[in-house]
């Protein structure tokens, strides 16, 4: 079974896993248009934008306006479940700032939000490169610098994984656009990813080892040998749903998860 960027099929019946599933599908459709928008931009724009924004904080971006963008703009039966998601993310404190820029934006989120084809992702791209003006700039500059999103960032950062897929296409369009001088500052913002994750890997060894929890366990299941799937940041996001889904005699996420079929881009 593939991952489906397009999936809508909320389930009242099974809340917990399509709901979670529903919010992976809007994050990837607003990352994925993201990423075919910034050609579009304005140059002057562009280059500001790749000064001010890292691939960090445009992840914890797209994730945060996913969030505003299914609880201010569109609720509906989803929600309830994305609100357990935001309080695991830590990025519900976002409020306001979040929305004046996401309604500067809505032309591109309303169309990542309905996009049912690759080619109207491809619209929507080109709508966030038009509707990126000096607005949103300046709205997103504040929103960024702000201690809320840099904690939220930190969070993200820390504890959820930029999906490869994300990253790669990241670095990719800013090699295809950067003078000589941003890629050798592109090869040192990607030197220090990796020396934090050997750092965080030496000390992960060094500590005892302890028996995995539910949360782990899922972790482990998309990540192990033969599995194919998107490297979303589900485990963390499942862990805080777990409980709940417990004590509802639930704990649907954590099967759904563990046992579905592999995932790609398609």
């Amino acid at each position: 079974m593939s991952f489906n960027k397009f999936f809508r099929d909320f389930e009242l019946s099974k809340p917990i896993e399509t709901g979670l599933q529903w919010f992976l599908a809007l994050v990837w459709r607003l990352g994925d248009s993201m990423l075919l928008g910034i050609p579009y931009m304005a140059p002057g724009l562009r280059d500001r934008f790749r000064e001010r924004m890292t691939v960090t904080s445009a992840w914890v971006l797209v994730i945060a306006l996913a969030a505003w963008l299914v609880t201010s703009v569109y609720p509906n039966p989803v929600t309830s479940v994305i609100n357990l998601i935001l309080a695991g993310l830590g990025i519900i404190e976002l409020g306001s700032r979040l929305g004046d820029i996401g309604k500067n934006l809505m032309t591109w989120l309303s169309g990542a939000y309905a996009a049912k084809t690759e080619a109207d992702l491809e619209q929507a791209g080109r709508a966030f490169g038009s509707v990126f003006d000096e607005a949103v700039y300046t709205g997103l500059e504040l929103l960024i610098t702000s201690k809320v999103f840099r904690a939220a960032e930190r969070l993200i950062a820390g504890r959820f994984p930029i999906p490869e897929w994300f990253s790669a296409r990241w670095r990719e369009i800013w090699r295809r656009n950067a003078s000589a001088e941003d890629a050798s500052h592109l090869r040192e913002e990607e030197s220090r990813p990796r020396e934090r994750d050997e750092e965080r890997q030496n000390r992960e060894e060094a500590k005892p080892k302890e028996e995995e929890t539910p949360a782990q366990k899922v972790k482990a299941a998309l990540q192990g040998p033969g599995a194919q799937v998107p490297p979303f940041p589900t485990w963390p996001v499942v862990g805080s749903v777990l409980g709940i889904a417990a004590i509802a005699g639930g704990g649907l996420a954590a099967s759904y998860l563990a046992t579905k079929g592999k995932a790609d881009e398609s």
